[in-house]
Formats: structure tokens, C-alpha cells, sequence
């Protein structure tokens, strides 16, 4: 699994699943890094999975699942809520 680093310094890594939900939602790592460092929403889901909910640089809104107590930042998947 590869390791990324937004802008901010803030470090992540993607699994399978959500390379593939990237191509087949025409998300970047853009995208998911604006919302790493500039979402607007946060909340645990019931698994005790964080969400991070932001606008993408297209101005979609995305939803970022983040594996429980995962460090660096494991994304799981990610949703387009438009």
C-alpha cells in the first residue's frame, strides 16, 4: 500500500478498494487531499470509522472513510454525495 502526504503534511494511504472507487468515481488524489486538510464535516460512522465530508476542487461533495485508530490515515473507500 503506497503512502501519500497532503499539502499540509498530513500523511495517508489508500487501499485497493478505494483506488478502484477513485477510477471508477473520476476522483483525484487531489480531491482527497482537500478534504484531508479542509473538510467541513467529521463523524464516526457505526463500525467507529472516521468520515470526512468536503467539497473537491470541481466542487463535488466527498465523503472519506478512514479505517478506526489507523495511523497513518488508511482511506477505505470514498462516496460522491452529489
Amino acid at each position: 500500500m503506497n503512502m501519500y502526504r497532503t499539502p499540509q503534511g498530513r500523511h495517508y494511504k489508500l487501499t485497493k478498494h478505494a483506488r478502484n472507487r477513485m477510477t471508477q468515481r473520476q476522483i483525484s488524489k487531489q480531491d482527497i487531499e482537500r478534504v484531508l486538510d479542509s473538510r467541513h464535516t467529521s463523524y464516526c460512522d457505526i463500525r467507529g470509522n472516521l468520515c470526512l465530508v468536503g467539497d473537491s476542487e470541481s466542487g463535488k461533495q466527498l465523503k472519506l472513510v478512514i479505517a478506526k485508530d489507523s495511523d497513518p490515515a488508511e482511506i477505505i473507500t470514498l462516496v460522491t454525495l452529489d
